[in-house]
């Protein structure tokens, strides 16, 4: 059964020149597995980008762009064990005005393990893909984080 999801989000991150991210989306999104292992689901949307990069007048990349891109998602909860849980939700976003050649790949998996009732030792891997980057940065990145979460 599909389900209505929008969203809208402001952000920015110093490290790929982001001054400014503003998006707005709606689509549907549907489960079609679910059970004490865990759920799988997908969805769809259409989704409005505007950016704001810190470029220097030299740049060969926009300083400002705004786009309408297409956001298909997968994602997955497994939970093997009573104390261990993967979860992953992988983004692709290709503009609707260049689908081949301007596409968005996002990856965030998280592996928690339960160390106590409330705390659970956590590994989380986060990609980011884009192959049309700004002047001067990777078009891959990616970042590994440990931590510890506690829920109340």
């Amino acid at each position: 059964m599909f389900g209505p999801e929008w969203y809208a989000q402001l952000n920015y991150d110093r490290p790929p020149l982001l001054d400014l991210r503003a998006v707005v989306g709606a689509g549907l999104r549907t489960e079609f597995a679910s059970s004490s292992w865990g759920r799988l689901g997908a969805g769809t949307a259409l989704m409005l980008e505007h950016e704001r990069l810190d470029l220097t007048k030299a740049a060969v990349h926009d300083w400002r762009t705004s786009k309408v891109r297409n956001s298909t998602f997968l994602t997955f909860r497994i939970v093997p064990g009573d104390y261990f849980v993967i979860s992953s939700t992988t983004y692709i976003q290709p503009s609707l005005s260049d689908f081949t050649g301007d596409v968005r790949v996002l990856e965030n998996m998280r592996i928690a393990a339960s160390v106590t009732e409330n705390w659970d030792l956590t590994v989380t891997f986060d990609l980011r893909y884009d192959s049309g980057p700004p002047d001067g940065i990777e078009g891959l990145d990616t970042r590994l984080r440990t931590g510890l979460t506690y829920t109340y």
